[in-house]
Formats: structure tokens, sequence, C-alpha cells
């Protein structure tokens, strides 16, 4: 997959979403020393590190960086495969280069949000290693980053993608994941890509791990699972009929009156006719991490509504790309029954959060594409 383009890959190609992927989160030490014009000279010379790294570690042939000598295939012997590496700059990055940038702003705080610790909120540096092999990603992110000086890594999760078609696959909870996204070059132009100024081209990312308690989930019958998804779980047809592809009728009621789609259903509280919202471009990733060994049904961090079996750990890496971060913020203010302004303003709570929380959370800027002769973040320095 080559790494060279207006975008950054791994974004929006390739267009079916590679089956595993590493996602790494970084502390980058010298940002918070104090000496804000070092910090900068300092961030302009990683920058332009990682993108010669990632240049030559996607091409899986050794090369001399900064007059040093760089062997990808000391952890990654068999080759890149259909690797990408996509970089984003978190909001504290982003500011020690320009304050009016987009990103320079964080994400706000949502339902259980200030139940995170510093290492599961935010950070400076995000790397989104995607591929067919598991051992490609986790020997990618090691060559990229592993012996990098000011480089300290705050959490990681290793995810896994479900057979699909067109970026739509089924979640850890059984149902379809990525449906209502912007497809083609003016959708995205639309609704992803920042349209001009030294990030244009670049877009945001918004990367919000939430744990679903799988096995309560599971134990309810399934015409309830449906309403709280507003989907059918076999053919992912809208409630209110259709294919899977349909983003359903909000209108349709049953003959007693009520919406097909339930109030309260996860498809009516995150779709954007309410929120008024761009769209969203979406590529989750399951995350699998197994028993923990403990059986207590509650758990102190959990969300608003939340009760989690603590003996299985799993969920879901949402990962999402737009041009504005109110897109995502106006989508979880709705989902949380917090949004006032949204079309239509019911006050109810998306159910599913009933069994999810967000465990990890944080926005970032993904600077624009780059090549040999344009190298990673120029455009940004000025």
């Amino acid at each position: 997959m080559p790494a060279t383009g207006t975008h950054q890959a791994g974004i929006d190609l390739p267009a079916r979403p590679q089956a595993r992927g590493l996602t790494s989160v970084w502390r980058l030490d010298p940002l918070h020393d104090g000496n804000a014009g070092d910090a900068r000279d300092w961030l302009r010379t990683l920058l332009d590190t990682l993108g010669q790294r990632i240049l030559t570690i996607t091409a899986g042939a050794p090369t001399t960086i900064n007059g040093r000598r760089f062997d990808p295939t000391d952890t990654v012997p068999d080759g890149p495969g259909d690797l990408t590496l996509t970089i984003g700059l978190g909001p504290d990055a982003v500011r020690t280069i320009g304050a009016d940038l987009p990103g320079a702003d964080a994400l706000p705080r949502f339902d259980g949000d200030d139940r995170l610790d510093y290492a599961h909120l935010g950070g400076d540096l995000l790397v989104l290693a995607y591929a067919a092999d598991a051992a490609v990603v986790a020997g990618a992110t090691a060559a990229l980053l592993g012996d990098l000086d000011g480089v300290r890594p705050l959490r990681s999760q290793a995810g896994y993608r479900a057979a699909g078609e067109a970026g739509i696959a089924r979640n850890p909870l059984g149902y379809h994941d990525g449906v209502i996204v912007p497809h083609g070059d003016t959708e995205l132009t639309e609704n992803v890509w920042l349209p001009d100024g030294p990030a244009a081209g670049g877009t945001l990312c918004v990367v919000r791990q939430f744990r679903l308690d799988v096995t309560r989930f599971r134990a309810l019958s399934a015409a309830r699972r449906d309403a709280i998804i507003g989907r059918q779980r076999v053919s992912g047809a809208p409630l209110s009929g259709g294919q899977i592809t349909d983003q359903g009728d909000m209108l349709a009621r049953s003959q007693r009156g009520d919406y097909l789609i339930p109030n309260g259903s996860h498809m009516r509280a995150a779709h954007p006719a309410f929120t008024g919202s761009l769209l969203m471009l979406r590529r989750g990733y399951s995350y699998q991490n197994g028993a923990t060994g403990r059986t207590s049904t509650a758990r102190a961090g959990a969300s608003r509504g939340a009760v989690l079996d603590d003996a299985d750990d799993q969920g879901l890496l949402f990962t999402c790309f737009m041009r504005n971060l109110d897109t995502f913020t106006s989508t979880m203010l709705r989902m949380q029954g917090d949004s006032p302004n949204s079309v239509e303003s019911t006050g109810t709570r998306d159910r599913l959060l009933t069994y999810a929380h967000a465990v990890a959370s944080g926005s970032w800027l993904l600077p624009p594409g780059f090549d040999a002769g344009r190298p990673f973040c120029t455009s940004l320095f000025g």
C-alpha cells in the first residue's frame, strides 16, 4: 500500500480496511519541559524522521536517515505487505506548532471521562498501524518509534476486523458497523478532508475505546437487541425496512404509532439527520483482551447506566475521521441525551451505552500526505 499521496494512507485507503490493527498513543516529553522554542524545533525534526521512516518501512528496504542506518527488516523481516502507518498530533503537539491550527483544541470530556487517568485521555502522538498480518503492525510500530529519545508509550491496543465489504464489518455485539459513512471523492471532500490552510488534505481523528459488556447484551432477546441497535442483526437492515446500506426511515411508525426505529435506539440517537452534523468516516476495530480473572458485576469506572462483567475484556476501538470535531461532539452528546439543540430533542439516552463505557479517548490532527520531495508536516511549520 503506497504511503505517499495527498492524504496519509490508512484513512480512506485501502477501501477495505486491513484485518489487523495496532493503535498506540505516545507522550512527547520535550513538549512538556517548558521551552517552547526548543520543543518546536525538536518536534519538527521528529516528524521529519517519522515521515522518512514510514517511507522506508512501507518500502521494506534499509536506508540512512539523518546519518543513521535504519533497517526495518529487523522487526518486519517478511516485508510490509499491505501495511499502512498513519500519524496524528494531539492538541499539545498541535499548539506547539501553531495555536491556530485545526486540532489545537482538545476533545470535550463526556460521561465517564472524569474517571480516566492521564495515560488514557488524550496523548501527544497517535500511531495507527494496519495490515493483514498482526506481526507486521507490531513490528512496524516498534521500528517506527522504538529507539527515539523523548518518546514514551502511554497506551496501545491491538484490534481486528471481522470479514466484511465496503468498510462494513460486525462488531463484538454481532451487529454491523460503518454503514452510514461518506463514499467517493465528493463526499470525502465535503465531510472528511480539511479544505484549506496549512493542514489542507489532512483530517481530524477521534479514537474512543469502548469496553462492551457482550455477555449481558447477548442475554437479551433477539428482538430486544435489535431494538437497542435499530437494525436487524442477521441482515443488517434498518428496522424500518430496506437493505443493510440504507440509512433507515426515521419517520416510519407502526400501526400503534410507535417509531419502527425506536427512541433510545443507537441508530436513532447517532443518526446525522438529528445532530445536523456532517458525516464521520468510521473505520473501527474490535478488540479482545481475554478474561481478567475477576467476576464482579459492577465497576466504579462504568459510565452512567453501565454495568459490566469484568470476566472478559473486549470491545471496540471506535476510530473516526472528520473535518470538524463538532461532528463527533454533537453525536456523542445526543447519545448521552444531552443535546438540546439537535433536530429531534427527545432527551432520550442511547440505550447501547448501558452496555458500553469508554476506557480511553482522545483527538488528533492527522496532517496531510507527503512523499520524498514533500517531507511530512512541512506545510504545518510554514
